[in-house]
C-alpha cells in the first residue's frame, strides 16, 4: 500500500531525501523511534491538510480543525484577521494561520519535526521544496507546450493507477485543469 511505501521510503533515505521522491497529495505524521523525533509532512502544493495545535506542552494535530476543537480542553480565540481576508476576499491558505489564533497550519511544502527529547515541546518547520524559479532566456512555445502535454498526461497516468476498477467523471477537475 501507499502507506507502506512511505514507510520504507522514510526509513531508508531519512525525511528529506524521502520527500524529495514523493510526487502527488498526502499528509502525514511519522514517529522515528530511533532519533526520538517526530515529523508532520505536507505535500508541495498543500493540497491535503494538515493543522497543529501546541496546548500546555502538547502536540494536537489533525486534517480537520473540527478534530483539534474536540481534543482541546479549552477554547480558542478567533483571529479576525484571517476570517475577515476570507470574507472580504475569499483568501484562504494565504498563511500558516487559521480561523483560530491557536491553530496553525503545516504551510505547503514543508514539514515540522518536533525533538521528543527534549523537555520543551517546540515544532520547528522546515521548507523541502521550493517551485522553480523562471529563467528570463528564450523558449521555445511548441517545445513548453509538449513539456505541459506530456506532464499531464503522466500525471494522469499515475492517478490512474489502482488494484481496483477504476472510474473517470467529467467535472473530476481533470477537465478543467486541462
Amino acid at each position: 500500500t501507499d502507506s507502506e511505501v512511505v514507510l520504507v521510503a522514510l526509513n531508508r533515505w531519512g525525511i528529506d531525501r524521502a520527500l524529495a521522491k514523493f510526487n502527488g497529495m498526502w499528509a502525514f505524521a511519522w514517529f522515528h523511534e530511533r532519533d526520538r523525533k517526530l515529523y508532520l509532512a505536507r505535500d508541495r502544493a498543500g493540497v491535503k491538510p494538515l493543522n497543529y495545535t501546541l496546548i500546555n506542552g502538547e502536540l494536537l494535530f489533525s486534517s480537520e480543525i473540527k478534530a483539534l476543537l474536540e481534543m482541546a480542553e479549552e477554547k480558542f480565540s478567533l483571529n479576525y484577521q484571517v476570517v475577515g481576508e476570507y470574507l472580504y476576499q475569499s483568501l484562504i491558505e494565504s498563511t500558516s494561520d487559521t480561523f483560530f489564533n491557536e491553530v496553525k497550519k503545516i504551510p505547503p511544502a514543508h514539514y515540522g519535526v518536533m525533538d521528543l527529547s527534549c523537555d520543551q515541546a517546540k515544532l520547528k518547520l522546515k521548507r523541502y521544496w521550493s517551485p522553480p524559479v523562471a529563467m528570463n532566456e528564450a523558449v521555445n512555445l511548441e517545445l513548453l507546450i509538449e513539456e505541459v502535454r506530456e506532464l499531464f498526461i503522466d500525471s494522469v497516468r499515475l492517478r490512474l493507477r489502482s488494484d481496483v476498477p477504476v472510474g473517470v467523471l467529467l467535472s473530476g477537475g481533470v477537465d478543467s485543469s486541462a
